[in-house]
């Protein structure tokens, strides 16, 4: 039988990966998909069992099969999972991709029943042979030829295989690269000029010493080449925030506009698109001469909220940004001149492929001549894909395709005239850190204390990360230790941990309750989140809620827990012995993001994507109308809001001074009156060890927060 073809390969591999038995599966999913690209590019021989610990499960340099079984675990159930497919939803399917035991490299085979029929006898078949002179059949053979040679030769869509080269070898954080346009340039962020802050740096590709290009104390980021590769835009933290532009040899800096976000210089070098902050939720899109001038306003209509990073088309007519309209990000097109924007269509082109579109935020990246390629996110790893986008419409054309397959965090690519593609791979060191509290004051008293110290945290952003809790003797947080996200436990006197749950699905947001006697969590299996409770002493988890989703909170009472429903907008009260849920607070118009009471019960404290954070008041379980809530802060950027453990201060994490930094707001406990100005807690205004989760847990003697240390560098993909 013929052999089964590249395309027929990947098309059978989106079709079970968009089955249900493996959507959930986020682990089996990178797995399958892994030793089928590496397979199909020829690497098969490559694929051992250290490398896929290495590339799918994110196992340290010093992994050992011998002592951490977790590829020969996940290869069973992966040839289970297959199985169950093949027999089931995939019995009349064409392609076979098996896994055969004992290795890692997939077979790839036409199904036998799957032969083609032979067509049934003609009219034409039935009549008389018609006999012809055997020469008259040479010029058919002729073109015969001609066709399989041109079939054999002819160009393909698909991209063509990459080699990669480290451009960057610092001990620190390196990052935002760009490239210029004739490929010889190269400039990124990098904090090796020891100062703790990060300056821009511009190397050639094939060789010579970087050169130093900014030296502010404050941190410069995301530079963008002008198509001449002379100057180079930026965006810089000092004064409040704006953006600049500076020579390739650092003189001639200045200051272009204030509150601006990821710049680029469009095709020409005329003009200059941006993000800027000042006038709505979200932002708005911004186009100004690149010499400096008047920026003029780029209407997106106000039911898009911005997510970031506008990029030009390469004709340079349109922006291609990304927005969230109605709770769904996409990416948009809109004329640069203004206009109305429209889908590009590139989630459905994702989704199709069996892939949810991540949590986590999916910005453009760069041009590649008419195909797109930008990092994306699948799991706890995020790699680089392309699109191919229609000219003109700059609508997605066909699948997208995943192009590197690395265990790290691959981000910001850009790419340059001649196909060279420049990005940052990054590994996160993240702990959970205790800073102690002054008594009666609620700030803080000395250095902080290291928590945790394993590498087992999950990977996250300042917006999508696990949650964890604290009390005075106990930590409950999330480990991905066993290869799957677990609810753990630690005694904080002792150091003694274990684990809670111990399933195949993940299990995630635990919060525990007030006296620290039981733990609530979100549990991930079929394509369904349950809510769990399990005792701390004698863990026994059970099922209280089967579609609640993530606890927000325990009651004043410990006998309830929080949870938000009904499409982000409705909050509820869930008795946990009964199971009986209340209805709380209904507010269509927010998408509400957390909620938390206060320990007397009688207030909440609510956030909302793109609104301020306001105090509720509760009358009898009940929220008190609308008109009656109180704001606890303006930023509309706030993710989450915590109580202190006697009411009289919400903590929250804020951008209000361009970093993410830790503040506190004193309430009047009893009347709901807020007292002063926010005031600040803890400065995080340094490029290293910086919070890069909103979320926190506020005790009695210690604030518990999550911190990640970035060590990122350069690499350079050219095709082969």
């Amino acid at each position: 039988m013929p052999p089964v073809t590249a395309d027929a390969v990947r098309e059978q591999l989106s079709r079970i990966l968009a089955n249900d038995r493996f959507t959930g599966a986020h682990h089996l999913t990178r797995f399958l998909r892994f030793v089928v690209e590496e397979t199909l590019a020829g690497r098969g021989d490559s694929v051992k069992e250290s490398v896929v610990g290495l590339e799918v499960f994110r196992r340290g340099s010093d992994f050992d099969p011998r002592l951490d079984p977790i590829v020969r675990v996940q290869a069973a159930k992966l040839r289970s999972r297959l199985k169950e497919y093949y027999e089931v939803e995939g019995k009349a399917d064409a392609v076979l991709i098996e896994l055969p035991k004992g290795g890692y490299v997939p077979v790839f085979r036409p199904r036998e029943e799957h032969k083609p029929a032979a067509p049934a006898e003609s009219q034409a078949a039935r009549l008389p042979a018609r006999r012809f002179p055997l020469w008259a059949a040479i010029p058919l053979v002729g073109v015969v030829i001609v066709a399989v040679v041109w079939w054999a030769l002819r160009p393909r869509a698909s991209a063509p295989q990459l080699q990669f080269r480290q451009l960057t070898f610092d001990t620190g954080n390196t990052a935002f690269p760009a490239v210029s346009r004739d490929g010889k340039l190269v400039a990124y962020a990098s904090d090796r000029g020891g100062k703790n802050n990060l300056d821009l740096w511009v190397q050639q590709v094939g060789g010579a010493e970087p050169i130093q290009v900014t030296r502010h104390e404050a941190a410069d980021i995301t530079p963008d080449f002008s198509p001449d590769g002379a100057r180079i835009v930026f965006r810089s933290h000092r004064e409040g925030g704006g953006l600049y532009v500076v020579s390739v040899l650092g003189t001639g800096e200045r200051k272009l506009a204030a509150d601006g976000w990821r710049p680029r210089f469009s095709p020409d070098g005329a003009w200059m698109v941006y993000q800027g902050t000042s006038r709505r939720r979200g932002g708005d899109l911004y186009v100004m001469p690149s010499g400096g001038g008047q920026a003029r306003l780029v209407s997106i209509g106000n039911e898009i909220v911005l997510g970031g990073s506008p990029v030009w088309t390469p004709d340079g007519k349109h922006l291609i940004f990304l927005g969230t309209k109605a709770g769904e990000q996409e990416w948009w097109v809109v004329p640069a001149a203004g206009g109305t924007p429209v889908k590009t269509g590139l989630r459905p082109a994702v989704e199709r492929l069996g892939i949810t579109w991540p949590v986590s935020t999916t910005v453009p990246g760069d041009w590649n001549a008419n195909r797109h390629v930008f990092a994306f996110t699948l799991g706890n790893t995020r790699n680089l894909w392309e699109a191919q986008f229609s000219p003109g419409s700059w609508k997605v054309a066909g699948a997208p395709r995943q192009i590197t397959f690395g265990s790290a965090l691959e981000d910001e690519p850009r790419v340059s005239q001649t196909g060279l593609i420049v990005f940052s791979s990054e590994v996160q060191r993240t702990h959970l850190w205790g800073w102690p509290l002054r008594a009666g004051d609620g700030t803080v008293s000395g250095a902080p204390v290291q928590l945790t110290h394993d590498a087992s945290l999950p990977p996250g952003s300042f917006w999508n990360v696990p949650r964890f809790s604290a009390t005075v003797n106990t930590l409950a947080y999330t480990s991905e230790r066993s290869g799957n996200r677990d609810v753990w436990l630690r005694d904080l006197a002792t150091g003694s941990e274990f684990a809670i749950t111990a399933n195949p699905w993940p299990e995630d947001q635990p919060l525990l309750s007030r006296d620290g006697s039981r733990v609530a969590y979100q549990s991930e299996h079929e394509n369904r989140r349950s809510l769990q409770v399990a005792a701390v002493r004698s863990p026994l988890p059970k099922e209280v809620c089967p579609d609640c989703g993530a606890p927000e909170d325990w009651s004043a009472d410990d006998r309830r827990v929080l949870f938000i429903g009904d499409q982000q907008h409705t909050v509820y009260l869930l008795d946990v012995a009964s199971g009986q849920r209340t209805e709380v607070l209904r507010a269509p118009g927010f998408r509400f993001r957390h909620v938390t009471v206060s320990p007397d019960g009688r207030w909440l404290a609510v956030t909302a994507a793109g609104d301020p954070s306001f105090l509720v008041r509760l009358e009898d379980d009940r929220a008190v109308e609308r008109q009656s809530w109180r704001v606890i802060t303006k930023d509309t950027s706030v993710e989450s809001v915590h109580w202190s453990h006697d009411g009289k201060i919400l903590y929250f994490f804020s951008r209000q001074d361009d970093f993410p930094c830790l503040w506190g707001q004193r309430i009047n406990p009893a009347t709901g009156e807020l007292a002063g100005e926010a005031f600040a807690v803890q400065h995080f205004h340094s490029i290293g060890r910086s919070p890069w989760s909103a979320w926190l847990s506020a005790g009695p003697t210690r604030l518990v927060v999550r911190l990640t240390d970035p060590l990122s560098n350069i690499f350079l993909a050219s095709p082969q």
